[in-house]
C-alpha cells in the first residue's frame, strides 16, 4: 500500500512528521526515532549519533538503522525527570492494531521504564525492564483513523531509557482481537516477554537457578566452564583511584578467545565507558560532581552460553585505598 509523508510544524515548535500506511492485516506503520516520522521529544534526550557528551557516534546494536536516542545521567545532557517520547501514527485504517516498542538494551538500562498508550479504546500504560532485548509487545489497541492516538515513553524509572522504533501492525477490525495489558510491570501479561530478570528477581537469585557464582573484589583471574547450555550474568564495577582494569574473555568450541567486556580506567577522574564486543556504553559511567566520575551501580550484561563454553573473569590494577571494585559473574541454568 502506498505510504505518504506529511510535516508540520507543531505548537510547541517540534518538526512533526507523520507516516500514513497499514489498513490490510499485517501492514504496519513504523516510526523510527531518527526519522522523526511522528515522534515528539520532551525534556533532555542524548543519541548515539555524536549528541552526548563525548560526541561519539556509535553503533546502536539491536536497533532499526543502529540508531537510538536515550535519557542519560551526567554532563549537559543529564536528564531531568520529566522526559517523554511521543510517536504519533497516522492510521489511515480505523481498528485494532497490535503496538510495539524497540530500544537499545543494555546492562545499566532502568527496569522500569513505562510506556502509555492514549486511543480509541482508553488509556492504558505498562512498565517493563529495558536490560532485555527488544521489541516487546505493549498489547493489541483499537485507533481511530487519524492522527488522535500516541503511545509514550512517559516514565524512566530514575535511570537511563532508550527508545527506537514503535510500530503498529493492523489486526482487523475493532473488536476482533484482545484488549491491551493493564499496568503492571510484575507479572507477564499480553504483550509482556519473561526475560533473565524475570528468572533471576523478585528478590534474591533463586539457588536452584544459578549454576555457580564468582565475584572478584581485587586484582586476580578466575574460569568457569559451562557443564550444560545457560547464561553468563555480569555485574561489572570499576571503581579507583589508580591505573585499572577488568575483563571477561569467552572461548567457545574450538574457536580462539575473544574479548566481551573490556573497562579501563586512570582515576576516580577518568571517565572512560566500559567496552562490550567492541562498543562503548557510553553511559556506564556516572558523573557525581563536575570531575568526579564513578562506575553506574545498575550494570548488568548477559550473554548466552553453550556447554563447554570457558569464560575467564579479570581484575588487574592498583584500585587505592577507598575503592570498591568488584566484578560478579553468574552462571544460570537455561
Amino acid at each position: 500500500m502506498k505510504k505518504t509523508a506529511i510535516i508540520a510544524i507543531t505548537a510547541l515548535g517540534f518538526i512533526s512528521f507523520s507516516f500514513s500506511g497499514a489498513g490490510a492485516a499485517g501492514n504496519s506503520i513504523t516510526i523510527d526515532d531518527f526519522d522523526k516520522q511522528g515522534i515528539q521529544y520532551i525534556g533532555t534526550w542524548a543519541d548515539n549519533q555524536g549528541h552526548n557528551d563525548d560526541h561519539l557516534v556509535s553503533a546502536g546494536v539491536g536497533c532499526q538503522n543502529r540508531n537510538h536516542h536515550y535519557t542519560s545521567s551526567h554532563g549537559s545532557y543529564r536528564r531531568t525527570g520529566k522526559e517523554k517520547a511521543i510517536y504519533k501514527p497516522n492510521i489511515t485504517q480505523a481498528g485494532d492494531y497490535k503496538v510495539e516498542v524497540n530500544y537499545r538494551a543494555s546492562g545499566n538500562r532502568s527496569t522500569k521504564v513505562t510506556y502509555q498508550v492514549d486511543c480509541a479504546s482508553g488509556s492504558k500504560t505498562k512498565t517493563f525492564s529495558q536490560r532485555n532485548s527488544g521489541p516487546v509487545n505493549l498489547g493489541v489497541f483499537t485507533f481511530a483513523a487519524g492522527t488522535g492516538g500516541t503511545v509514550s515513553l512517559v516514565g524512566d524509572g530514575g535511570a537511563s531509557a532508550s527508545v527506537d522504533y514503535a510500530r503498529f501492525t493492523y489486526v482487523g477490525a475493532s473488536g476482533t482481537a484482545p484488549a491491551g495489558p493493564s499496568d503492571t510491570g510484575s507479572t507477564p501479561g499480553l504483550g509482556e516477554r519473561t526475560g533473565m530478570d524475570d528468572v533471576l528477581t523478585p528478590g534474591e537469585d533463586r539457588p536452584a537457578n544459578v549454576l555457580d557464582t564468582i565475584r572478584l573484589e581485587s586484582a586476580g583471574s578466575k574460569t568457569y566452564t559451562f557443564t550444560e547450555d545457560g547464561t553468563a550474568v555480569v555485574k561489572p564495577h570499576l571503581s579507583t583511584f589508580g591505573n585499572a582494569s577488568l575483563s571477561v574473555n569467552v572461548k567457545s568450541g574450538g574457536s580462539k578467545e575473544t574479548e566481551w567486556i573490556k573497562w579501563e580506567r586512570s582515576s576516580d577522574t577518568d571517565k572512560n565507558p566500559l567496552m562490550i564486543d567492541g562498543e562503548k556504553e557510553e553511559e556506564s559511567i556516572v558523573e557525581n560532581s563536575p570531575g568526579d566520575f564513578s562506575p553506574s551501580d545498575t550494570l548488568m550484561y548477559k550473554r548466552e552460553a553453550k556447554k563447554g563454553d570457558i569464560f575467564t573473569i579479570s581484575m588487574q590494577g592498583n584500585f587505592g585505598s577507598g575503592a570498591d571494585p568488584f566484578l560478579e559473574f553468574k552462571a544460570v541454568k537455561k
